[in-house]
């Protein structure tokens, strides 16, 4: 409901389908490779389908950038005239970081078996994508907080994106391989962080930038101007990945992770861009989404939660159970009914939190 005289902003649908089918394919890719053949995951289709599945995450992220755009600096001063909305921002950047902290909870801590017991720490440790969504979030708000325009922020974010690119090798050796630590995991690899804040929480960064180049007016863009804005911007961030590619100096090493070469990042990104942009022609006729997958695309976090508890976790442990030994028919199977289960489940929690709140 809104106030007298209030404005709704239309809706920026085709942000909503990224992310919708981000985490679609999400669900589908952990089921996947949870209980595939290891001698199916091999050859050239399955290289491109990994490196397509890689993706996943640099859209979940930029759009989490793109969001705090259409939330926050698309109505800066309201935004900061408001310690309610402040608040429920730093609330949410909270819980987005504890949900990353309760999937590793060290259950097996007390395991007699003593490797078993320093894994279970390793995993609690371990920094995943939702530690960096929360991160970033908390420093863009409290940026937001100390910047006097828009605009200030959305070059921060800039230089930050940069910054955590092209550092993410000299951070990612601050830990030796296989030595976890509670601090340094939070921006290196080594320990078993899939996710550290560099490179990947650059991406958070560059989504604020898109949603500020390409979505000035919030939902009231022109989708020409839209279009031609994701065009120039995907051209910009291929071209600046073939400059990272032809550096004659680096910080990258032999033993460097892969995602932390900034090649690889930007490629990344400009790939999430051209998707973005093709996604946003294709949707241009749509005036709204059916309410079940605007509610989906609203229920990100609790999707993820619950998808890996189930495969993993809470006593479940479905990958655990069926193993690596289904082929490819009986995977995608189980994975549509992962999805399904999924997709069930947010719909359920959606109307919970409601009724909770009435």
């Amino acid at each position: 409901m809104t106030t007298a005289g209030a404005v709704r902003t239309p809706r920026v649908w085709f942000v909503d389908i990224v992310r919708l089918l981000a985490s679609l394919q999400m669900v589908n890719g952990h089921t996947l490779d949870a209980v595939l053949l290891p001698a199916l995951k091999q050859g050239a289709f399955f290289d491109n389908y990994n490196w397509g599945r890689g993706l996943v995450s640099v859209c979940f992220l930029m759009v989490a950038g793109i969001a705090f755009h259409l939330s926050t600096l698309a109505r800066f001063e309201r935004h900061r005239a408001n310690p309610a909305a402040i608040w429920r921002r730093f609330r949410r950047a909270l819980l987005i970081i504890a949900a990353g902290y309760f999937l590793g909870f060290p259950w097996a801590a007390n395991s007699p078996d003593p490797a078993q017991a320093r894994l279970a720490w390793t995993y609690f440790f371990a920094v995943g994508i939702l530690h960096s969504i929360g991160a970033a979030l908390l420093l863009l708000e409290a940026i937001t907080l100390l910047s006097r325009s828009a605009r200030q922020v959305v070059v921060t974010a800039g230089v930050l994106t940069l910054a955590m690119f092209a550092l993410a090798p000299l951070a990612d050796v601050s830990l030796e391989p296989g030595r976890a630590d509670p601090l340094l995991n939070w921006i290196s690899h080594a320990g078993g962080s899939a996710f550290p804040l560099l490179p990947w929480a650059g991406n958070v960064f560059a989504g604020v930038v898109v949603g500020f180049v390409v979505l000035p007016q919030g939902g009231h863009t022109p989708l020409r101007l839209v279009w031609f804005r994701l065009a120039v911007l995907t051209g910009v961030t291929w071209t600046l990945g073939q400059v990272f590619h032809a550096l004659p100096w680096t910080f990258v090493q032999a033993s460097t992770h892969p995602a932390t070469r900034p090649a690889l990042a930007v490629d990344n990104l400009a790939a999430v861009l051209l998707l973005t942009l093709v996604l946003s022609i294709v949707s241009a006729p749509l005036k709204t989404l059916p309410r079940r997958l605007r509610i989906l695309s609203s229920e990100t976090l609790s999707m993820y939660v619950f998808h890996l508890v189930v495969l993993f976790g809470g006593g479940i442990e479905l990958a655990r159970r069926i193993g690596p030994t289904l082929d490819v028919p009986a995977a995608l199977v189980l994975a549509l009914c992962m999805i399904l289960l999924t997709s069930a489940f947010a719909l359920a929690w959606h109307r919970f939190k409601g009724w909770r709140a009435s």
